[in-house]
């Protein structure tokens, strides 16, 4: 669909809010010069809905609603930005870890396996006479090298795989385990940006100067 022209609407400069409560999604959009506001969504749990869906179309879907959870105070016009970041490990998805011994866990398994870094990315633009929602996945591939225990255990010892997918944060210290990566480096970090220009582009919006 081509976007839309009249890039001289006030539409064109709406009010960007993150949905998310992440303060790596936060980083992103601040490094990219944004002037946004931040909503924290109700916590989206797996339930048997979600559980039976593939992983595009899960974490697609937990975009779409946390795009949704967000309601306006005022006429001004609105672009929401919803994400939702898992890594999957063949079939299983890994989440975030809720003790030191799952991420343990996981950590282990990762080691000297490639896995996937998918993102679902949903951006609602908001106006008085209409709304428009496009969504899109975007996926990286990471290969880790082999990771003994112990240094398994000392990365443990900080905070920097706590409320992480995979128990792991590409841009910090465990980005010394990866051997490999194939796609959008800041879609790992938690924020696909070549993606989130697209989409909006295709709303007929610019968010990244040209």
């Amino acid at each position: 669909m081509p976007p839309e022209p009249d890039s001289s609407d006030p539409a064109s400069s709406p009010i960007i809010v993150l949905a998310s409560a992440s303060p790596r999604r936060r980083e992103i959009l601040s490094r990219l010069g944004l002037s946004f506001r931040q909503f924290s969504p109700s916590i989206l749990e797996i339930g048997p809905d979600l559980a039976r869906l593939d992983a595009r179309r899960l974490v697609e879907t937990l975009a779409l609603r946390k795009a949704a959870s967000y309601s306006p105070a005022g006429p001004e016009p609105h672009l929401v930005i919803g994400c939702d970041t898992l890594v999957f490990l063949g079939n299983e998805t890994l989440g975030k870890p809720e003790s030191r011994d799952r991420a343990r866990d996981y950590l282990l398994r990762l080691s000297s396996r490639e896995h996937l870094v998918m993102s679902g990315l949903a951006v609602r633009h908001i106006r008085t006479d209409r709304e428009r929602v496009l969504s899109d996945t975007a996926t990286t591939r990471v290969r880790f090298r082999a990771l003994s225990r112990d240094e398994i255990d000392a990365y443990l010892d900080g905070d920097e795989w706590v409320d992480k997918a995979g128990a792991y944060a590409i841009q910090g210290a465990a980005g010394n385990f990866v051997e490999a990566i194939q796609g959008d480096y800041d879609n790992v970090v938690g924020l696909p940006v070549s993606l989130l220009d697209c989409l909006v582009g295709r709303l007929g919006l610019q968010l990244l100067p040209r």
